[in-house]
């Protein structure tokens, strides 16, 4: 695989590559739902969305809530289905470490398929009682 690279995805609503491969991260949103998450990263300073690219082609987007220079949070992590299980995700998570030298804290609370990934990305995951997935969430931290 070529070299990827990182570039800030200023959301266009109208944007039907990143609209879909958003979409194929989340559960089954309806269109509302997506122009909800872009305008959040649109319109909100503390809202990030990178995309990674190899040559012109989007092969994942990383958005971010940056809640302090030093704690970020992961909202939303997706790699194009045909990209998946070639590490493009871990570098992914890699590229984001490197944004801030002040950065101590990325975290997501994330579902219990989710979990062998952010473990081989070094982060330690712990049980939510009542997160976002009812009585299946974890919160996945790296320090």
């Amino acid at each position: 695989m070529s070299r990827l690279v990182l570039q800030p995805i200023y959301p266009d609503l109208q944007d039907t590559d990143l609209r879909s491969l958003l979409a194929s991260g989340m559960e089954l949103p309806t269109e509302g739902e997506l122009d909800e998450v872009l305008l959040t990263y649109k319109n909100h300073e503390a809202g990030w969305l990178w995309g990674f690219y190899e040559q012109k082609e989007l092969v994942g987007i990383i958005g971010v809530m940056r809640h302090s220079e030093r704690e970020w949070e992961i909202a939303h992590l997706v790699v194009e289905a045909f990209y998946r299980k070639q590490g493009i995700g871990k570098r992914m998570i890699t590229a984001l470490r490197q944004q801030s030298s002040d950065l101590q804290l990325i975290w997501a609370e994330i579902d219990e398929k989710s979990i062998g990934f952010f473990e081989k990305c070094g982060f330690r995951i712990t049980p939510i009682p009542h997160g976002l997935w009812e009585k299946n969430s974890f919160r996945c931290e790296w320090r």
